[in-house]
């Protein structure tokens, strides 16, 4: 077995306390006044895996901009930077916690599954549940970490797992710690009757409801190893069951432990804030998710951006969203489509452009 370094905890909760720090879209704080000694070890380990992981993503994310289409794959990797972590709580066997746009039920027992809503029930109310990979019998409990993560030690051989939840998503890491860790990890999802399961464009996967509503769906996955190269990994579709294949065993430079991912969607609208001006009227300027971002332009954006438009007006049909429905969802749909630059900060719907259909709002770059 290819065993990783062991770490003193001295040295665990100066790294974790310098990776909190680093990464900014996280809102726990390191324990600086608490006893370290009391910290749970196996917990921490896992935790500082994966929080040096997302700083070697960061660093290569930003690392060269100059180049569009490394850009433009960098925007569908999502990043800890633009999410913000939610604390949760425990109660009852499980860790749950709210955001304004959803809620999470991560189970106290590595023999259960996660559970996601919309916090805006008007809109796709049917759960997301995911379950946790594990084999059979070979399982240890949840444990929390110091920065929030719940974890599971040897969740599958030589593997631990980690779940986080942020205001808009929630994400499950796998962390290989050798080379007898498994290549591939199992997620069934619960799915109703008629739905189905799909890959996008960008290897990330799309659950469909029976009628091809959009229930939720994981970003483009990845995976690093300990120096922060990149693992080969995709997503594979077998029945109601998406499976991670990590590539570890491809490379024998591979420097374990290996940290993959999938990152959990359900929501593609963030914000969205009216802006008037003057001569004209008011812009409806809407902030999509990262996830929203990243399904841009693929195959299906058709059907992605009905589902946007549905859910912003769910959340905004009381906040003035009642003028021009038919031509402001034609925009909507037509910047999720990628028609216009795919880069800017918001997507501006126009309350006072005309009504002229699909097809010539299109032709008209998103703005008739």
């Amino acid at each position: 077995m290819n065993n990783v370094k062991n770490y003193s905890i001295k040295a665990i909760a100066n790294v974790m306390v310098w990776s909190l720090l680093t990464l900014p879209g996280q809102v726990f704080a390191a324990p600086l006044g608490e006893d370290i000694e009391s910290v749970d070890i196996d917990a921490e380990r896992v935790s500082q895996f994966i929080s040096e992981a997302d700083v070697n993503r960061e660093s290569e994310k930003h690392a060269d901009n100059a180049q569009f289409t490394k850009q433009q794959n960098n925007e569908q990797k999502h990043s800890v930077r633009e999410n913000r972590r939610i604390s949760l709580k425990r109660s009852a066997g499980w860790h749950s916690a709210s955001s304004q746009y959803i809620k999470v039920a991560i189970p106290d027992s590595a023999n259960g599954s996660i559970w996601l809503s919309r916090t805006n029930s008007a809109y796709g109310a049917k759960s997301f549940i995911v379950s946790l990979p594990s084999d059979a019998g070979n399982y240890d409990n949840a444990k929390v970490a110091a920065d929030g993560s719940i974890v599971y030690t040897h969740l599958q051989q030589d593997t631990d797992v980690a779940v986080q939840s942020f205001d808009d998503s929630t994400r499950i890491l796998t962390v290989l710690n050798g080379t007898d860790s498994p290549s591939e990890y199992n997620y069934h999802i619960s799915i109703p009757t008629g739905g189905k399961i799909i890959k996008d464009d960008n290897g990330g996967i799309l659950v469909l409801g029976n009628r091809g509503s959009l229930i939720g769906g994981f970003a483009t996955p990845w995976a690093v190893d300990r120096d922060g190269n990149p693992v080969p990994t995709h997503y594979e579709v077998r029945e109601n069951t998406v499976v991670q294949v990590v590539e570890h065993l491809a490379n024998s430079n591979t420097h374990y432990p290996v940290v993959a991912d999938p990152w959990l969607y359900l929501d593609l609208i963030s914000s969205a804030k009216w802006n008037y001006k003057q001569g004209y009227g008011w812009t409806l300027a809407v902030s999509p998710t990262l996830w929203a971002r990243s399904l841009m332009g693929v195959a299906i954006s058709y059907s992605v951006g009905v589902a946007g438009w549905n859910e912003l007006y769910s959340k905004y049909k009381n906040k003035g969203l009642k003028t021009n429905l038919v031509g402001m969802r034609d925009q909507y749909i037509c910047h999720q489509q990628a028609v216009v630059t795919m880069f800017k900060s918001t997507w501006n719907l126009d309350e006072w452009r005309p009504n002229v259909g699909y097809w010539a709002t299109v032709k008209a770059l998103c703005n008739p």
